[in-house]
Protein backbone atom coordinates (compact mmCIF):
# COMPACT_ATOMS: atom_id res chain seq x y z
CA UNK A 1 0.00 0.00 0.00
CA UNK A 2 1.12 3.53 -0.66
CA UNK A 3 -0.62 5.36 2.19
CA UNK A 4 1.43 8.15 3.89
CA UNK A 5 0.74 6.83 7.40
CA UNK A 6 2.02 3.37 6.50
CA UNK A 7 5.00 4.87 4.74
CA UNK A 8 5.77 7.08 7.73
CA UNK A 9 5.52 4.17 10.15
CA UNK A 10 7.75 1.89 8.10
CA UNK A 11 10.41 4.52 7.41
CA UNK A 12 10.43 6.04 10.92
CA UNK A 13 9.47 9.45 9.50
CA UNK A 14 6.87 11.61 11.15
CA UNK A 15 3.62 12.47 9.40
CA UNK A 16 4.88 16.06 9.06
CA UNK A 17 7.96 14.81 7.22
CA UNK A 18 5.86 12.66 4.89
CA UNK A 19 2.99 15.09 4.21
CA UNK A 20 4.85 18.39 4.63
CA UNK A 21 2.19 19.55 7.10
CA UNK A 22 2.99 20.86 10.58
CA UNK A 23 0.31 19.54 12.91
CA UNK A 24 1.97 21.02 16.00
CA UNK A 25 0.76 24.54 15.13
CA UNK A 26 -2.61 25.80 16.32
CA UNK A 27 -3.94 25.61 12.75
CA UNK A 28 -2.56 22.10 12.22
CA UNK A 29 -3.97 20.84 15.51
CA UNK A 30 -7.35 22.40 14.69
CA UNK A 31 -7.30 20.65 11.31
CA UNK A 32 -6.64 17.30 13.02
CA UNK A 33 -9.38 17.94 15.60
CA UNK A 34 -11.85 18.70 12.79
CA UNK A 35 -10.84 15.54 10.92
CA UNK A 36 -11.24 13.40 14.05
CA UNK A 37 -14.67 14.90 14.76
CA UNK A 38 -15.77 14.44 11.13
CA UNK A 39 -14.58 10.83 10.98
CA UNK A 40 -16.48 9.86 14.15
CA UNK A 41 -19.56 11.83 13.06
CA UNK A 42 -19.52 9.83 9.81
CA UNK A 43 -19.69 6.71 12.00
CA UNK A 44 -22.61 8.15 13.97
CA UNK A 45 -20.83 9.41 17.09
CA UNK A 46 -20.36 12.83 18.62
CA UNK A 47 -17.04 13.13 20.41
CA UNK A 48 -15.32 16.01 22.15
CA UNK A 49 -11.95 17.41 21.10
CA UNK A 50 -9.96 20.36 22.39
CA UNK A 51 -6.65 21.98 21.50
CA UNK A 52 -3.98 22.34 24.21
CA UNK A 53 -0.53 23.85 24.11
CA UNK A 54 2.13 21.60 25.62
CA UNK A 55 5.80 22.65 25.71
CA UNK A 56 5.25 25.12 22.87
CA UNK A 57 3.46 22.67 20.56
CA UNK A 58 -0.28 22.39 20.09
CA UNK A 59 -1.92 19.00 20.51
CA UNK A 60 -5.39 17.52 20.26
CA UNK A 61 -7.07 16.01 23.30
CA UNK A 62 -10.35 14.13 23.15
CA UNK A 63 -12.74 12.06 25.18
CA UNK A 64 -11.85 8.92 23.22
CA UNK A 65 -10.93 5.93 25.36
CA UNK A 66 -8.36 3.62 23.78
CA UNK A 67 -9.23 5.26 20.46
CA UNK A 68 -12.99 4.64 20.78
CA UNK A 69 -15.92 6.85 21.83
CA UNK A 70 -16.90 6.44 25.47
CA UNK A 71 -19.90 4.30 26.31
CA UNK A 72 -23.13 6.23 26.12
CA UNK A 73 -21.63 8.92 23.91
CA UNK A 74 -24.21 10.91 22.00
CA UNK A 75 -25.15 9.41 18.69
CA UNK A 76 -25.43 11.89 15.82
CA UNK A 77 -28.92 11.92 14.33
Amino acid sequence: MNHPAIKARSSSKTMAEVTGADYSTRAGAQYLANEINRAWADCGFHIQTRIEQVNGAFCVRSNLINGLPPRGSNVVD
